[in-house]
């Protein structure tokens, strides 16, 4: 995740965080609910999403420490992979795909 999106669920936790005090001062109305509402699912569903990016990491970096440690010849001579970062980088540009 970047700096950027980092700060920007900050902010929106942020918000959510005034709209729930603004709630129990008795300050909000039912606009204030349904803003809460949708903030937390979008936070929710990006936690979702780093959790799902992290484990895809995860698998990457065990795919990659196998299929060096066991192919290291081969992926030499036939792809040219020099070490395991470079076929960590094909991994994680077939994933895009």
């Amino acid at each position: 995740m970047t700096k950027e999106q980092e700060e920007a669920i900050e902010i929106i936790d942020k918000m959510i965080k005034s709209y729930i005090e603004a709630d129990e001062c008795g300050l909000s109305n039912n606009d204030f609910k349904h803003e809460i509402r949708a903030m937390k699912t979008v936070l929710n569903m990006l936690q979702e999403q780093q959790e799902a990016n992290k484990k895809k990491d995860k698998i990457i970096d065990l795919m990659t420490e196998i299929f060096y440690k066991r192919f290291k010849a081969e992926l030499l001579l036939e792809y040219g992979f020099e070490n395991e970062e470079q076929l960590k980088q094909y991994f994680e540009n077939k994933a895009k795909e």
